[in-house]
């Protein structure tokens, strides 16, 4: 589902390993000088790092900042979103969106551990609360959601920030619940079951800090709506 995607730099994995293994011990994104002692970039390399993962869909940050100041590195996310991730009983993080909660426990430092994800059903705010280890899912309270994308996979190719892939999907109790929400925001989508989402995003979560060779994800619309179709994914709505 991606399309000239190239596969990133040591410096590269080198700034962006490191953002993952501070935020999951600290519970917060590394400012600018955590990241600077943490691998030795100056603060213009690390910039100019940061601009190529954030082509690549992996970072976002504020450019017009002094600072450099990570506010997401998929699936962490700083800024506050509908979905909240706890281990221990303790908050982590919150997560970029429904399509990343199956993806966050593949990283090798959260994988031996039970991670609950708090969420709300979209349409009517009903609390969701999951409970997944290394992406399967454990238990769900009250049900096992849907998710629903109000946005077509035409609007996020090429490099489109994530910050709008994120906000184009959302949990809902169920069918039903996805539809009314899509009335609300005056969209009309596509539904994903959990274990569809599962598939989808199972690559996402073995490549992080696995893959040698993982790659920068830029998506093709058309070609991520065909990939969808064959797993039996309605794309009507998008067409």
């Amino acid at each position: 589902m991606a399309l000239e995607s190239w596969e990133w730099s040591d410096d590269a994995k080198t700034l962006l390993y490191f953002v993952y293994r501070f935020w999951a011990e600290q519970r917060r994104p590394p400012n600018q000088a955590d990241i600077c002692l943490g691998t030795g970039f100056g603060p213009r390399q690390a910039r100019r790092i940061c601009r190529q993962l954030r082509e690549g869909f992996a970072v976002t940050f504020a450019e017009e900042r002094v600072n450099l100041a990570i506010d997401k590195a998929a699936p962490f996310s700083a800024t506050p979103t509908a979905v909240a991730c706890f281990r221990d009983g303790e908050f982590l993080t919150y997560v970029g969106c429904p399509m990343e909660v199956t993806t966050i426990g593949w990283l090798p430092m959260l994988e031996d551990h039970v991670l609950t994800m708090r969420s709300h059903c979209s349409c009517c705010f009903e609390p969701i609360e999951l409970e997944l280890r290394k992406g399967e899912l454990l238990s769900a309270t009250p049900v096992v959601p849907v998710v629903a994308a109000i946005r077509s996979p035409s609007d996020f190719e090429y490099g489109v920030p994530s910050d709008r892939v994120c906000d184009s999907f959302h949990y809902a109790l169920d069918e039903t619940h996805a539809r009314r929400f899509e009335e609300r925001v005056l969209r009309r989508g596509v539904v994903f079951t959990f274990e569809q989402v599962q598939a989808i995003a199972r690559s996402a979560g073995e490549g992080r800090m696995r893959d040698p060779h993982w790659k920068a994800i830029r998506q093709d619309g058309e070609r991520t709506m065909e990939a969808f179709a064959a797993m039996g994914i309605d794309v009507t709505p998008w067409r």
